[in-house]
């Protein structure tokens, strides 16, 4: 997606990563179901390193057996997992209201409007 209409008439862009009013929403369902999977893929890397097949498992992976250095590969398996997010969630700076992406991935969003005047960021700490 590149940009979000808000019916308050704000356009919220989503060029780039980074953003400080997007975020990513799954469902308790499937959340669960994420880390079970980067166990076990990080399980059968080890697995593939104490049998010395590592090169054929990142070529299996990957599409590449270039060695990398742990930390790239622990990172480069979460982030396929978690980078995909069923749902987007952006709140638009100038109004509040946080727009809520449909789990089947389309282009529809649920809209909720703050109580709170003025209304609080909510990706913020």
């Amino acid at each position: 997606m590149s940009k979000l209409a808000c019916p308050c008439g704000e356009i919220i862009p989503d060029n780039t990563d980074n953003l400080p009013y997007k975020g990513h929403l799954f469902a308790d369902t499937g959340f669960f179901a994420l880390f079970e999977s980067i166990s076990r893929d990080i399980a059968s890397f080890m697995a593939a390193r104490l049998s010395g097949t590592e090169r054929q498992w990142l070529a299996n992976y990957f599409g590449k057996d270039s060695p990398m250095s742990d930390e790239d590969l622990a990172h480069t398996i979460i982030a396929r997992y978690l980078i995909h997010a069923p749902m987007s969630v952006y709140q638009c700076q100038k109004c509040g209201r946080v727009h809520i992406q449909h789990g089947d991935r389309s282009m529809w969003f649920e809209r909720f409007t703050p109580e709170a005047k003025p209304h609080r960021d909510v990706f913020q700490k």
